[in-house]
């Protein structure tokens, strides 16, 4: 298994270094997949720049799928998840509760169908926020093409959504070691600053013990979490820790200086 993490600043002002990083580490790749729904244009840009492109299968999530992912992957976590979706909804959308109670409709009706509650929420108002799970966009004509499946092709935060669970991707790749997940934790903008969504502290354990049954590599992206990730590392024995640059900018207003270029690999 070939476990691939970076850790670096703003992913808008540091291309260049995960190019980089991409060139001098990861090859064969064949497909990228994003479950976190981060950038869509880096998550682009990445693509295009892992082996120029050529031949490549390309994947990109949304926020719905997020959750799914979460709540399919750490069942123990379900509701804290959850939770934290309801919170993020009502921050970000200025609403006093969500339309629907998730963890009551996740209890009550299949992941399947999970798909069509986010949704709705993520497309029924447009705070103009940028970050965070909900997070409103123009519409994007996407198309999804794996190596099993025939292209799926929907309207991004739009009205046409037809796509199969998340989960059943990542089961696709989770094992093939040309593939490479890119993972992007959301952030909240508050104060002038980013804060990660969840308590990373208790969710990359499960984070890393799900990793570690997979055999597809890793992109990490947060310069947020870094620390977090490094002390993951030192505690599993399964992880070695590689320092790959020596300055990076956080993704921070105030243009804060970080040392967060970080790669993981397993033993």
């Amino acid at each position: 298994m070939d476990f691939f993490f970076a850790y670096t600043g703003s992913k808008r002002k540091e291309n260049g270094h995960i190019a980089d990083l991409i060139k001098g580490n990861i090859n064969n790749i064949t497909t990228v997949v994003e479950p976190f729904g981060g950038s869509l244009a880096f998550s682009r840009w990445l693509y295009s720049s892992v082996e120029g492109g050529k031949k490549k299968t390309y994947l990109c999530s949304d926020a719905d799928d997020s959750l799914v992912f979460f709540c399919n992957t750490f069942p123990a976590m379900r509701d804290e998840v959850l939770d934290a979706a309801i919170m993020k909804t009502n921050e970000l959308y200025a609403s006093p509760k969500p339309s629907v109670d998730l963890r009551t409709y996740m209890r009550d009706v299949p992941t399947t169908n999970f798909n069509k509650l986010v949704h709705t929420l993520v497309v029924r108002k447009n705070s103009g926020c940028r970050q965070g799970f909900f997070r409103p966009a123009p519409c994007r004509f996407i198309k999804y093409t794996t190596k099993t499946t025939d292209t799926v092709e929907f309207f991004k935060y739009g009205t046409h959504y037809k796509k199969q669970d998340f989960t059943v991707y990542m089961e696709q790749v989770k094992n093939d070691e040309n593939a490479l997940v890119y993972l992007d934790p959301p952030y909240l903008e508050r104060d002038n600053k980013f804060y990660v969504q969840y308590d990373l502290l208790r969710i990359f354990p499960y984070l890393a013990e799900w990793m570690a049954t997979c055999k597809c590599k890793f992109l990490m992206v947060h310069s947020e979490c870094a620390f977090l990730i490094e002390q993951l590392a030192k505690a599993n024995g399964r992880f070695r820790l590689y320092k790959t640059y020596d300055k990076a900018y956080a993704v921070t207003k105030d243009k804060s200086k970080r040392t967060t270029h970080l790669v993981i690999t397993n033993m």
